[in-house]
């Protein structure tokens, strides 16, 4: 039986690596669901794919992640820019179908934000859904994460696809593991030889960052050696904090059933990883935080050849992390600050994060390999121009880029000030002298002085730093910097009204910057008491708000 559509399409976009193993998971089922009908799914991440090849495409599956506030993930971010485009007419995608899943967590204020617009940004451009969008969005607060909704939502769409492959006909996805012959036919097999020397596969697979870098800059690879990593927290406080300064060397290119002897073991792997058992897999994979090893471990009867086991596991995604300097305070360094990510599992398994816990344990001379990329924040002194207000707010390692942005604005010394220009910082810890990093900067900068450079000299303009303690000994309360933000309504009223101020949130994507937005609204209505000026209502707030996040001067860079 002949195929109507010879290649269908997966195109993934993800940075923490969910959406691609998704993306894989799903390629690997549907290229054995339909083998038999010579039908062949194409798969690609969205950066490998070009986005002009969209209007020549039949079918497309989308799998993507939100990040931070209702962003895209870094890789996506070119390709929706094009499907931005205001000349492009709405029917150029007419003859195309789509379906979307989305990986999102529902206790953010944006949830799954990225899914939701493109698949509006789809419709409008004449693409038709196979599915409603209410069945497209996986929830990472859901009892199972999100397979709660990608196995029915996998369900639903199957019959869809096989319509539209196989000439009306429809099936049902098949239930249970993938037999060893599909799992051999989709994985990608590597030679493994260690005396092999030259470009295959294995160069490309061991290289430091896991694959070779794209000519693009924001993708270039940079040999660095670790100059310096201070403890920013407490010797006894119970979160690791890091400050590391990388110095720039050079620029440089750079299916668990399978065969268990045990019938016992073989039969919870097929329940593992069947649909009825994704309670079980959620469980014991997700919950658990359970490595390869691990699993290979408690099933000691599996036996996987290397060159599969490579296929199957999937590449080290890239860690992203808010560089802490200006590059004009050490010449050719950037500082890292690092919060050492740790977790106690249901079953009281510590776990520590895989990058934040190896970045800790650098020492002066190691050599470390790292990309970087375009921020969130403008870069100012690119131009020499800065705003004549600064308002920086940034909890935890949120102040890492607010960091940044303060050295660079107070290290461009030819850079004009108008009169009363300042910046504000607003920075959220939860105890004094135990994790209130960069604490000694704030003191310096609070007595007027400069606290970057060779010698103290004064400051050219105002600059004030804030710090809340959510939990000091013996306070009553706790404060955070939202507080803080209403408590300084007085002098924050005018900034906020100048069209010359630049606002800049930074930390997590949960409820800091709902609530931060939420503050800045609430002094505006308030008004300036002092002055007797009366505030604004809560439409002409509310306005405003969308006025300054529209004309990106309000910038707001968060994470989970």
């Amino acid at each position: 039986m002949s195929s109507l559509v010879q290649s269908p399409l997966i195109l993934y976009a993800s940075e923490t690596g969910n959406a691609e193993d998704v993306a894989f998971s799903l390629h690997r089922q549907w290229n054995h669901l339909f083998a038999s009908q010579s039908v062949n799914f194409r798969i690609f991440s969205v950066e490998d794919y070009d986005v002009f090849s969209l209007t020549s495409e039949e079918l497309v599956i989308f799998v993507l992640s939100t990040c931070g506030d209702g962003e895209f993930p870094i890789p996506m971010r070119a390709m929706w820019t094009n499907l931005l485009r205001r000349n492009l007419p709405p029917g150029l995608l007419s003859e195309s179908k789509f379906a979307v899943f989305g990986l999102g967590d529902s206790s953010y204020e944006k949830f799954n934000a990225a899914a939701r617009k493109l698949y509006v940004r789809l419709g409008q451009l004449g693409a038709k859904p196979l599915l409603e969008f209410t069945d497209c969005l996986g929830d990472d607060q859901a009892g199972e994460g999100y397979l709660a909704s990608l196995d029915p939502w996998t369900k639903k769409l199957t019959p869809f696809l096989w319509k539209e492959l196989v000439q009306g006909e429809s099936t049902t996805l098949v239930e249970g593991a993938l037999t060893t012959a599909a799992v051999k036919s989709s994985l990608i097999q590597y030679t493994v030889d260690s005396a092999s020397q030259g470009n295959g596969p294995q160069e490309e697979l061991f290289h430091p960052l896991g694959k070779k870098s794209h000519e693009n800059d924001n993708w270039k690879v940079y040999k660095t050696s670790v100059s310096e990593n201070n403890r920013l927290t407490a010797a006894d406080w119970s979160q690791a904090v890091h400050n590391v300064t990388f110095t720039l060397i050079d620029a440089t290119d750079p299916a668990l059933d399978y065969e268990a002897d045990n019938d016992e073991e073989r039969d919870k792997l097929l329940e593992i990883s069947s649909a009825r058992g994704a309670d079980l897999y959620y469980d014991y994979c997700l919950r658990e935080r359970r490595n390869y090893t691990e699993v290979l471990l408690d099933f000691p009867s599996v036996r996987i050849p290397l060159e599969f086991f490579i296929g199957l596991v999937p590449i080290i995604q890239p860690r992203p992390y808010s560089i802490a300097s200006s590059p004009k305070y050490k010449e050719r360094s950037l500082e890292l600050c690092v919060a050492v990510v740790q977790r106690v599992t249901p079953y009281k398994r510590r776990r520590t994060g895989l990058c934040s816990g190896f970045i800790a344990q650098l020492c002066q001379g190691d050599i470390v390999y790292l990309r970087i990329q375009r921020g969130s924040f403008p870069h100012f002194s690119k131009n020499g121009t800065f705003p004549k207000h600064m308002l920086l707010i940034g909890p935890g390692t949120g102040i890492a880029p607010m960091r940044a942005l303060l050295q660079d604005r107070l290290l461009s010394v030819s850079a004009v000030c108008p009169p009363s220009s300042s910046i504000n910082v607003f920075f959220g810890c939860r105890r004094e002298k135990c994790d209130e990093l960069y604490e000694a900067e704030w003191s310096t900068l609070n007595e007027g002085r400069h606290p970057y450079g060779d010698a103290p000299t004064p400051l050219p303009l105002s600059v004030k730093v804030h710090v809340a303690h959510s939990q000091n000994i013996g306070q009553l309360a706790k404060v955070y910097v939202t507080h803080l933000l209403e408590q300084q309504s007085h002098l924050l009223f005018d900034i906020l009204r100048d069209p010359d101020t630049f606002i800049g949130i930074a930390g997590s994507a949960k409820r800091m910057p709902k609530d931060v937005k939420q503050s800045l609204v609430r002094i505006l209505m308030r008004g300036d008491t002092e002055k007797c000026i009366a505030g604004l209502s809560e439409e002409e707030a509310q306005r405003w708000l969308q006025a300054i996040i529209r004309e990106k001067r309000l910038i707001i860079e968060a994470w989970g």
